[in-house]
């Protein structure tokens, strides 16, 4: 079952009565032209509230597009700075004469439940859609009171 983010009100009930019963009770062919006016109108309101709706996506869309575009440039720096240090590495790397070295040294204890210290692609916030969805949300249930 999809879940309803915006509701579209019946056209028309979004137009004013008033439009189709000033129209001559008399003259079909009046009713039926305020009745239609009243519809467009209705039809109208309907679009601006869409293009309202619209605005609202394309502006949370626009935040989540810079924030990911900080972030890569934030990535574009780092990577950078590795290209920058690795010929240093590299350099004394190939300068080594005897590569067997490498085959005994025990190398570096790995735990694979390490815990991070810092981040290292992201910044650490979440996403503004994320961030709502936690801020909408009631608090832990209060489990206290059953005892």
């Amino acid at each position: 079952m999809p879940l309803t983010r915006h509701q579209i009100r019946n056209e028309c009930s979004l137009a004013d009565p008033e439009v189709y019963r000033t129209a001559d009770k008399d003259d079909p062919e009046a009713l039926l032209e305020g009745v239609t006016m009243a519809a467009l109108v209705g039809v109208l309101r309907q679009l601006g509230d869409l293009a309202e709706f619209a605005a609202g996506i394309f502006h949370d869309l626009h935040e989540e597009v810079m924030a990911t575009a900080a972030r890569g440039h934030g990535l574009v720096g780092r990577v950078q700075q590795l290209e920058a240090e690795f010929p240093s590495v590299e350099k004394a790397f190939l300068s080594q004469t005897s590569h067997s070295l490498f085959f005994y040294s025990t190398g570096a204890d790995w735990h694979p439940n390490m815990p991070m210290d810092q981040n290292v692609f992201t910044q650490g916030d979440l996403p503004r859609f994320v961030m709502d969805s936690y801020e909408e949300c009631r608090g832990p249930p209060r489990l206290f009171l059953l005892d």
